[in-house]
């Protein structure tokens, strides 16, 4: 078949920042970064993943977590891309309008290059693409 088969692990999500607010504004998003197995995503991987996503939307890295990582095998047609790791991400942010910053930051990030600019010099050098794998949403929680 020709689908992307999903292997059964996925990393820790406890890696967030114990601050990050359970309750408010959060801008939730997802990417592919090729070149990085799961086995190799660790905290110090997690905390540089963060650093990258907090700098492209000009947010504290405390406000950003990274809710789950998955691998994805490739498809037969991406045999040459390889494993690709599915990264979730949320950002705690004050407002609708906050939000409303932070969400086109991260998309304009991934396609100017910058982000995967930012992972390679914070430290995560295997990622050789990032693609965004679900556009950044709004969602509001109650507490």
């Amino acid at each position: 078949s020709g689908s992307a088969q999903t292997s059964s692990g996925s990393a820790q999500t406890s890696y967030s920042d114990p601050r990050l607010p359970t309750s408010g504004y959060f801008v939730e998003g997802s990417m592919g970064l090729a070149g990085m197995r799961l086995y190799e995503w660790t905290a110090d991987a997690n905390l540089l993943f963060r650093r990258g996503i907090a700098r492209s939307a000009a947010v504290a890295v405390q406000d950003v977590a990274v809710t789950s990582v998955t691998e994805a095998a490739p498809a037969s047609s991406q045999r040459r891309t390889g494993y690709q790791l599915q990264v979730e991400y949320r950002i705690a942010v004050a407002s609708v309008a906050a939000a409303e910053t932070v969400r086109p930051s991260i998309a304009a990030a991934v396609s100017d290059k910058s982000f995967i600019t930012r992972l390679q010099s914070e430290g995560l050098v295997s990622i050789t693409v990032v693609e965004v794998t679900a556009a950044p949403q709004i969602r509001f929680v109650q507490q």
